[in-house]
C-alpha cells in the first residue's frame, strides 16, 4: 500500500482566547514608534504582557501545550515569555518579511482586527526546499506538500505560535479600523540538554 512520509514539519499551532474590551483599549492606549523597516507602529514597551497578567499567563499556558504536548519538551524545562509588543496597523500599514532572533518559539494574538486587516503570510525560507527545488518547478496544483507560502486571516481572539525562525510577513491592511495585535517571544530555562551529555543550566 502506497504511503506518504511527512518528514520535518513546521507546526504552527492555533488556539483561541477570548479578548476582552480592557485589553483592547490597553494596546490602544500604549505609546508607540513608527517602525522604520516598514509602515507599522510598534509599541516602545517590549514587555506589554506583565501589564495583562491574565493574559500572560492564558498565553504561557497554550505555549506550554504546543511545547510539552505536541513538540514533546520535557517538563522540567520552563516556558516563559521573554519578551512581549502591541503592533498597530491602520490602512496602508503592512510588515516585511522576517523571522525573530533571540528566542526559540514566537506567536501573535490578535485582539481587534476584521477580515481586510491583512493575512500573516508564512513562507519558506531559501535553501528549504521540499518536493520541487526553486529552480525546478513543474506544472502543479498547489497542497501542504509543495506550498512555498501559507496565509492565516486574522480573527479576534485568534492565538499563533510558530518556530522563531520561520519567516513571516503582514499583508497591507484594506481596512477602515485599526488592527491591534500583542506579539511575543518564548524562551525555555532550567537544566537543558542533561538528557545528551552536554547540558547547560539557564
Amino acid at each position: 500500500m502506497p504511503r506518504v512520509f511527512e518528514l520535518f514539519p513546521t507546526p504552527v499551532f492555533e488556539s483561541g482566547i477570548t479578548p476582552c474590551e480592557e485589553w483592547v483599549r490597553f494596546a490602544s492606549d500604549v505609546s508607540y514608534g513608527r517602525d522604520p523597516r516598514d509602515p507599522n507602529s510598534i509599541s516602545i514597551d517590549k514587555n506589554v504582557l506583565d501589564s495583562i497578567p491574565v493574559l500572560k499567563e492564558e498565553i504561557t499556558n497554550a505555549c506550554k501545550v504546543y511545547a510539552y504536548e505536541y513538540l514533546g519538551v520535557m517538563q522540567h524545562n520552563d516556558v516563559y515569555i521573554s519578551r512581549s509588543w502591541c503592533v498597530k496597523h491602520t490602512k496602508g500599514d503592512w510588515a516585511g518579511l522576517h523571522a525573530h532572533i533571540n528566542s526559540i518559539w514566537s506567536g501573535i494574538y490578535y485582539l481587534k482586527c476584521d477580515d481586510h486587516s491583512g493575512n500573516v503570510v508564512f513562507e519558506k525560507s531559501w535553501g528549504h526546499d521540499t518536493c520541487f527545488t526553486s529552480t525546478m518547478q513543474p506544472d502543479h496544483m498547489i497542497n501542504h506538500y509543495n506550498q512555498n507560502a501559507f496565509s492565516f486571516t486574522p480573527v479576534e481572539g485568534t492565538l499563533l505560535i510558530f518556530p522563531s525562525h520561520l519567516q513571516h510577513k503582514v499583508l497591507e491592511s484594506h481596512s477602515v479600523k485599526e488592527r491591534y495585535c500583542i506579539a511575543f517571544d518564548v524562551y525555555i530555562k532550567g537544566e537543558i540538554g542533561y538528557m545528551n551529555g552536554n547540558g547547560i543550566s539557564l
